[in-house]
Order: structure tokens, then C-alpha cells, then sequence
């Protein structure tokens, strides 16, 4: 009866061996397809065209840093990508630029994100530094202005 219940067993494990085989390649093979469909997606996120100089530039330089990955890691990644894009930031401001370009706090940035927040900055940042200065929007002291000049300065502005 003992022979038998052994005999039993090492049926049970040799088909359970068995099925582990079969499962263990079925897993490679779909291991296999998930590594080839990334593959496909990282070169057609590679083959994301920019128009303006500085989307490429901005891509250029993911690309660079990135290697194989389609992400930057935060912060050292991202970084030194914003240093060979010659943008320096405090911590403060570090940590508000990721939070534009990661907004889930996931710790990775990916291109699209990275290509469209350099973009958006730089755009923000020409709209706000033109050449022309500043009106002087303060209420003159001059006596020579008339009172329709300091009610227009005070509703007008």
C-alpha cells in the first residue's frame, strides 16, 4: 500500500513538472511578444516628428540621455537634460518644471512630456522677456496731469 501512495505521488509530481514546462514556455513566448511590441512603440515614439527648432533640440536631447528607455528618471535624468538645454533652476523651481512634466509623480518623464513642456517654457518665456519696457502703471504726483488722467490710470489699469 505504501509503494502504491509513492507511486502515486511521483505520477502527481512528474505531471505537475510537466504543466510547469509547458506554463514556463508559454510565458517566454508571450515574454517574447511584450519585449517586440515595446520595441515597436519606442520606434514609433522615436519617430514622432518636430517641427520647430526647439523640438528638436528638446528631442535630441531625451534621446540622448534616455538610450534604450522612452523615459527620463527624475531628477537626475531630467537634470542633466535641462543643463545641455542650458535651463538652470533652484530646487524650487526644479521641482515645479517635473511637476509640469510628470503631473502623476510617477519619477519618469517621457519624451512627448518633455518635448512639449521645453516647448510651452520657452514659448511662456519669450511671451514674458520682449524688448519693450515695462509701462510705468503708477499714479503721477505731477500736478500738470488733470484729474481724467489719474480716474483713467486708476479704472484703466
Amino acid at each position: 500500500k505504501n509503494i502504491y501512495v509513492l507511486e502515486e505521488k511521483i505520477v502527481g509530481l512528474e505531471n505537475l513538472e510537466r504543466e510547469r514546462q509547458v506554463l514556463r514556455a508559454e510565458h517566454e513566448k508571450t515574454l517574447a511578444k511584450l519585449k517586440d511590441e515595446l520595441k515597436k512603440a519606442k520606434t514609433r515614439v522615436k519617430k514622432v516628428t518636430y517641427h520647430t527648432p526647439h523640438e528638436k533640440r528638446a528631442a535630441e536631447v531625451f534621446d540622448n540621455l534616455a538610450g534604450d528607455n522612452s523615459f527620463l528618471r527624475i531628477p537626475d535624468q531630467v537634470k542633466a537634460a535641462l543643463e545641455k538645454l542650458g535651463e538652470e533652476f533652484d530646487d524650487a523651481g526644479f521641482r515645479t518644471q517635473v511637476a509640469h512634466m510628470d503631473p502623476s509623480g510617477g519619477g519618469k518623464v517621457e519624451r512627448a512630456a518633455f518635448v512639449d513642456w521645453y516647448d510651452f517654457f520657452l514659448d511662456f518665456d519669450d511671451d514674458t522677456d520682449d524688448d519693450q519696457p515695462d509701462h510705468d502703471l503708477s499714479l503721477s504726483t505731477d500736478s500738470n496731469n488733470s484729474s481724467e488722467d489719474h480716474e483713467a490710470a486708476e479704472h484703466g489699469f
